[in-house]
């Protein structure tokens, strides 16, 4: 076996795919998520969020989000009112998506690792398309990648299955050769509707310790990424 194949844990095939969850995962966006957000909540007359409060919001999309911020604080949007709301956060964090955004330490290496490997890598993440183009292309890591699957009308989010299997279907690889790489319970639960082994990095955007949220594999860092998976880490 070489030494730099990966063998899916279930299938016992090679793995040619690896799928990453975005925001807490290859990034850590919550500094400028948090800037845009406070912008809102503070011409609302309301008191600011640390960032480390954002990081526990994110995850299910820009929406959530906003509504989240604002259920924090006692307040119930109204439906009309929270997609202004959301259009004008989205607007302030695109002219200011990367001041403090940055790519976690071992991301860049890693991802060209397995790009030099021959492995197919994606970005599956519930932030909303243009968004997620956007940022990776700030950082500079749209070459690493062979997809990005944002949030899109019609496509259910994380947790359901469905942005996994139309990312797969694109990068024409089965379940049965690819992992999920993520940081909340909503990547374990979206790895297990797809069946597909889902690994959790710390460090990321939940208050819940990862090693109780049912992953096939926790690491610490993405450092410790490679061993995890690959079958020396086994």
């Amino acid at each position: 076996m070489p030494d730099n194949m990966i063998i899916h844990p279930w299938s016992k095939q090679p793995v040619k795919a690896l799928l990453f969850d975005l925001d807490g995962t290859l990034v850590d966006s919550a500094p400028d998520i948090a800037v845009a957000l406070n912008t809102l909540l503070v011409e609302d007359g309301l008191g600011v969020l640390s960032v480390s409060a954002v990081r526990s919001l994110i995850g299910e999309g820009v929406r959530r989000l906003v509504e989240k911020s604002y259920a924090l604080q006692n307040i119930s949007l109204k439906t009309d009112v929270l997609d202004q709301k959301t259009h004008v956060f989205e607007s302030r964090y695109a002219a200011a998506i990367a001041v403090h955004t940055k790519p976690y330490p071992g991301v860049v290496q890693g991802l060209r690792k397995f790009k030099q490997m021959g492995l197919k890598a994606a970005v599956v993440s519930n932030k909303v398309q243009y968004l997620s183009d956007q940022l990776l292309s700030t950082l500079n890591l749209v070459g690493l990648l062979d997809y990005v699957c944002g949030a899109r009308d019609g496509m259910p989010k994380k947790p359901a299955p469905d942005m996994l299997l139309h990312t797969l279907r694109q990068l024409e690889v089965e379940r049965s050769e690819a992992l999920f790489i993520g940081d909340s319970i909503a990547d374990v639960a979206a790895a297990k509707a797809c069946e597909l082994p889902c690994c959790l990095i710390s460090g990321g955007y939940t208050e819940t310790p990862i090693e109780s949220l049912g992953a096939w594999k926790t690491v610490l860092s993405f450092d410790g990424l490679w061993n995890a998976i690959s079958h020396e880490g086994r």
